[in-house]
């Protein structure tokens, strides 16, 4: 197995490039050591390059952290653009249009829909999961889990989904269909290893619970990238990501070619935890391509 050292050594491979950001450029904290070097480079070479995320913001810009539109990248798309353009087209695959949102979510997603969000799950016609977080009052019921939340703005974040189980339970319960847009089961922030969306999808699809999920790995964001800038799927067309259930199954499944950054993010984080990169890769490397960092 070739590990080339960065994506810079195959960049002519590949006219385009869609670049994860947590864990190959972002590491929760700021910008990954010579990420931005190798975007600008990308870019002075003519390179298509499209942030490609699962996050809930919609119209997200990347200037706050440092990386320039039209210096480091051409685009960014998120998984939060790509449920929106379905409520604006009425494409969800459930009836109604009454959302009840649990988590967090720090604007209206609804806006300029046919959707609106309401205040009681017996309102609604499908949940909405947001970004799993408590609040200053919710976390005084679990004071034992002190040590696991760190403040984030105004919620606490939580490295233990112990204190969401009740609510997962009380939508299933309900019988209503569930959307959420970030598969994604931890994302690093601060320093610490949170949960995100994807671990409570994955336990309240486990349940039996109807569920979509918007984003990476699921051909919903592969579909409306190709549409958004143009292109046709070819391994001409890179997935740059840490994460083999999302960036590199998404990209193994859409036709396109899989670049897993290795040293950074996810893949090195569960190989510390003991999971080899086959075991990662659910048993098998075939077709996608190595480096060590961007």
């Amino acid at each position: 197995m070739k590990i080339y050292e960065s994506l810079l050594e195959i960049a002519d491979r590949f006219d385009t490039f869609l670049v994860d950001a947590y864990g190959v450029f972002w590491d929760g904290k700021g910008l990954i050591s010579g990420s931005s070097e190798t975007l600008a480079t990308l870019m002075k070479q003519g390179k298509k390059v499209c942030i490609l995320s699962n996050t809930s913001a919609i119209n997200y810009s990347y200037e706050s952290r440092g990386l320039k539109q039209g210096i480091h990248y051409t685009n960014v798309i998120t998984s939060g653009d790509v449920f929106y353009d379905a409520l604006c087209h009425e494409d969800l695959p459930f009836p109604g249009h009454n959302i009840y949102m649990t988590g967090v979510l720090e604007f209206d997603i609804t806006k300029n829909t046919p959707f609106r969000f309401v205040d009681s799950l017996d309102e609604a016609d499908l949940v909405y999961f947001g970004i799993p977080q408590l609040t200053p009052e919710e976390i005084e019921k679990y004071p034992n889990l002190k040590d696991s939340f760190f403040l984030s703005k105004r919620y606490y974040n939580s490295s233990t989904v112990k204190p969401f189980l009740p609510w997962i339970e009380q939508v299933f319960q309900t019988g209503l269909p569930v959307v959420s847009t970030n598969p994604d089961l931890i994302a690093a922030e601060g320093g610490h290893w949170m949960i995100r969306q994807g671990t409570l999808a994955q336990i309240f699809r486990d349940m039996g619970g109807k569920i979509v999920e918007y984003g990476k790995p699921y051909s919903n964001i592969y579909k409306y990238t190709f549409k958004k800038l143009g292109i046709i799927p070819s391994t001409r067309i890179a997935m740059v990501g840490d994460t083999f259930r999302t960036d590199i199954k998404g990209a193994l499944n859409s036709g396109i070619t899989p670049v897993w950054c290795l040293d950074t993010g996810i893949a090195r984080y569960e190989e510390e935890q003991g999971k080899s990169l086959l075991a990662q890769a659910d048993g098998s490397l075939d077709g996608i391509t190595f480096i060590h960092h961007l």
